[in-house]
Parts: C-alpha cells; structure tokens; sequence
C-alpha cells in the first residue's frame, strides 16, 4: 500500500462515526485511528477524564495528539487520523461555518487537512464539499 492509499482507509474507517455520532447527538468529542505496522486499521476512541470533570474538547484533543506522537515515536504506527468538530472561516461554502476535520499523517511525510463542512437543517445536517489541503506534521514531525 501507498502512503495515500493508508490515508485514504483511514479517511474512509474514520469518518462514518463522526456523521453518526452529530446526527445522534449533535456533535462528537475527538477521537484519532491508527494504522498499525501491519495491515490492520484500529480505531482509538479515547475519552480523558480527570478527576470529577471531562477537559474541554481542546485538552482532549492535545491528549489524544500525544497518544499519537507516543506510539509514533514507539515506531508501532506507520498513520494516524485525528478527528474533530472545528468552526471553518477560510475555503468553506457560503452558509456553513463548521466542519467534520480530521488530520491525517504518515511516516512518509505526508500530511492532509481534510475538512467535510456542515449546517443543520431541521433535524438533519447537509454536507458540502470535503476540502483537502496540505498539512504540517504534528504526530511524525522530526
């Protein structure tokens, strides 16, 4: 498999929660997926509590990005995707202003912004165009 072609099951393993879990409950906490050094992809649903009290969903994802840079750094991964639900100002379609984002990276160096934008309608939610951009390594970085 090609480093695009390890992003690209990441993409697609990951991105299906995130829709489920907005039209059930409206959004989603961040949560990353991994791709292993063999061929198996996992999802890592990571929920960080301290104490009494949940962080806020930037703590979690700083928690969940060092998770990441461990097992990066272990050598047990060769990609990652981190997800998360994120206001879109620049690229994003007159009326919607949010977006299902997800980071995504390999040990190759390559490293992609994808952004599916959203806006509720009613009960539902309506997608536009998934955006994609180059990133800047954040798990992999030397």
């Amino acid at each position: 498999m090609t480093d695009r072609d390890d992003l690209d099951t990441l993409l697609n393993s990951l991105i299906g929660f995130a829709t489920d879990q907005q039209a059930k409950h409206g959004g989603f906490l961040p949560y990353s997926g991994t791709l292993a050094r063999g061929d198996d992809a996992s999802v890592d649903f990571q929920m960080a509590q301290t104490g009494d009290e949940y962080p806020s969903a930037i703590e979690m994802r700083q928690m969940t990005l060092d998770g990441l840079k461990r097992k990066a750094t272990e050598g047990s991964i060769r990609a990652c995707a981190l997800v998360s639900d994120v206001n879109i100002k620049e690229g994003a379609p007159p009326g919607y202003s949010e977006a299902i984002h997800m980071h995504l990276e390999h040990e190759s160096g390559r490293v992609v912004q994808f952004n599916l934008p959203y806006r509720k309608n009613g009960d539902s939610y309506e997608y536009a165009d998934a955006l994609f951009e180059p990133g800047i390594p954040e798990v992999f970085a030397a």
